[in-house]
């Protein structure tokens, strides 16, 4: 069940929080209302910030369940007898986690933030569903504008195609950046550990 909201295509789930957050006859209102929470139904998408932390709970709602799948796998390929010599030796819980689960983690907790930081790199679906698109031709939400959407206005709404493709470039070198950092930090330390 856990896996369900990434399974999900963005979109759908963007439609999916656009009716949730409906200020009218949304159904986290009706909630929230029933439970005696609010006196009167909110519109959410309304504020500048609350757009802004909507389309960050509804992508980090979307895409926890990939981190989490990688950290089990790594939790899993701890071997178990690493912690009974480590209870023989006389470590605690806290002293455990930090020296076996966490650097025998290293390489599945880099390959999670790799695979994220690079899904955050390219957020369209999401925030362009909840707050920036509008009409055809309407105005793009300056406070939710990613790249993946700034990137959509220069080629399909200005037709500056040269500035857009230069931007993936750089979206794609920032990627690889990120990539380069992490597995030789991150993954080559706990793998030589």
């Amino acid at each position: 069940r856990a896996i369900i909201p990434w399974m999900v295509p963005p979109v759908v789930n963007g439609f999916l929080w656009g009716w949730l957050l409906n200020g009218e006859y949304g159904a986290f209102n009706g909630l929230l209302y029933q439970l005696g929470l609010i006196s009167e139904y909110q519109y959410w998408l309304r504020d500048p910030a609350g757009q802004l932390l909507w389309v960050a709970i509804v992508h980090t709602w979307t895409r926890f369940a990939f981190p989490m799948i990688v950290l089990l796998a790594g939790l899993q390929g701890i071997p178990p007898e690493l912690y009974d010599a480590a209870k023989v030796d006389g470590a605690g819980p806290f002293g455990r986690l930090l020296r076996i689960t966490l650097p025998m983690l290293l390489p599945s907790i880099a390959i999670a933030l790799v695979v994220e930081f690079i899904a955050a790199f390219q957020i369209f679906d999401v925030g362009w569903t909840r707050t920036a698109g509008g009409s055809a031709g309407g105005t793009i939400n300056p406070f939710t504008k990613t790249l993946m959407i700034y990137n959509y206005e220069l080629v399909f709404r200005d037709l500056r195609v040269g500035l857009g493709a230069a931007l993936s470039y750089i979206i794609l070198i920032m990627s690889i950046g990120v990539g380069f950092v992490f597995i030789t930090r991150l993954y080559n330390q706990g793998v030589k550990s």
